[in-house]
Parts: structure tokens; C-alpha cells; sequence
């Protein structure tokens, strides 16, 4: 498991090197803009930050915002980027699934990151971060489900899996979708078909 991980944050070294830090940012998804409804301020806690720009924008409408990832490189573009539009944000470079939580936030964000630990670890972590989120806070998860073509994924989510895991919350939002044709480096154009839950501690 160690070697994976080595293997993961050297993967991810090297994507984050081709990358530039942003001078501006993209209109924001949707389910990210739903959080700045519904809270105006806040502690925010993304777990495989890379460079995000929805996590970025957060801290651009004034919340507190922390990020972990286990690329080095990855953190230190997610601050330069910070600094370049006038922000502060907090970077830990670490493996998330291990991530040892000091304090409840009122947001917390894992966007395309879960499949990239174990299922035993994604369902501790996931546990975790329930417990470690303030009365009335928001979690926005996002994963590959089954029908992805696991490229690089350690586990692929179920139909309704990660729904199911926030019963006891109110479901703000959720939805299963397939992406349009693209394709990455190395691979042939294709699809992801994924979960996306936005979802408030009651």
C-alpha cells in the first residue's frame, strides 16, 4: 500500500508540474455556487484539493479554506494560485485517508479524490468526515461510480452507494450523470458516469 502511494503523489507530481497557477477563475459548478446560498462564511476543508478552482473560488467569497493533497507540487500550485487572485488559503500536503482532523469544519469538499484510496479507507474517512462537521454544515462529494472505466480508481462506487451513506443528513442534492466524450493523457476518448451529492449535517 505504501508503494501505491509513493506511485499515486509521483503521478500527480508530474500532472501538477504541466499545470500554471490561475490569474482568474472559471464560473463555478453549480453544486459549489449552492454552498455560497446557503452559507455566506465558514471553515472549509477540501480532501484532494489539487489545484481546484471550485475550492479556490470558496476562498475568494471569503471562507476559511484549508486543502489536502499528497502532491507536494500540487499544494504549492494551490497557494500560488491563492496569492495570484488576492487570497489566503491553508495547504497540507498529506495522504488524505489518513488525514487527522484537529477541529469541525462547516464545509467539507472531496471532488474526484475517494476513488483513489481504498474502499475500507474511503469508508472510514467518509465516516469521519461526518463527525467532523459542524451542526448544519455542508459535505459536497463527488466519485466515480460503477459504470466508470476505472482508470487508476482503487474501487468504483455503487448505484445510490454514496446517497445511502448520508440517510441520516439532509440531501440537498444528488445526482447521477455521465460526463460528455473526452479523454486524458494516455487514454482513449471516453465517458465517466458519476455521483455527485450536496448534503447538510441535521
Amino acid at each position: 500500500m505504501g508503494e501505491n502511494k509513493l506511485s499515486i503523489a509521483a503521478y500527480w507530481n508530474e500532472v501538477f508540474r504541466k499545470e500554471s497557477p490561475y490569474s482568474e477563475l472559471h464560473e463555478p459548478s453549480d453544486i459549489i455556487k449552492a454552498i455560497v446560498r446557503i452559507k455566506q462564511a465558514g471553515a472549509v476543508l477540501d480532501l484532494g484539493v489539487g489545484n481546484s478552482e471550485d475550492t479556490l473560488y470558496l476562498a475568494t467569497k471569503g471562507f476559511d479554506v484549508a486543502g489536502v493533497d499528497i502532491s507536494e507540487v500540487g499544494i504549492s500550485l494551490f497557494k500560488e494560485s491563492a496569492k495570484s487572485l488576492g487570497v489566503e488559503v491553508k495547504g497540507i500536503v498529506g495522504d488524505m485517508a489518513r488525514f487527522k482532523f484537529d477541529r469541525k469544519y462547516d464545509v467539507i469538499l472531496s471532488l474526484a479524490s475517494l476513488n483513489l484510496i481504498t474502499r475500507d479507507e474511503a469508508s472510514d474517512l467518509i465516516q469521519r468526515v461526518m463527525d467532523n462537521t459542524e451542526d448544519y454544515g455542508l459535505n459536497v462529494i463527488t466519485v466515480f461510480t460503477e459504470l466508470d472505466p476505472l482508470e487508476g480508481a482503487f474501487f468504483l462506487f455503487e448505484h445510490d452507494e454514496l446517497r445511502n451513506l448520508y440517510s441520516e443528513w439532509e440531501i440537498i442534492s444528488y445526482n447521477e450523470y455521465t460526463t460528455p466524450i473526452h479523454e486524458h493523457e494516455n487514454w482513449p476518448p471516453h465517458r465517466h458516469t458519476n455521483a455527485e451529492l450536496l448534503a447538510q449535517k441535521v
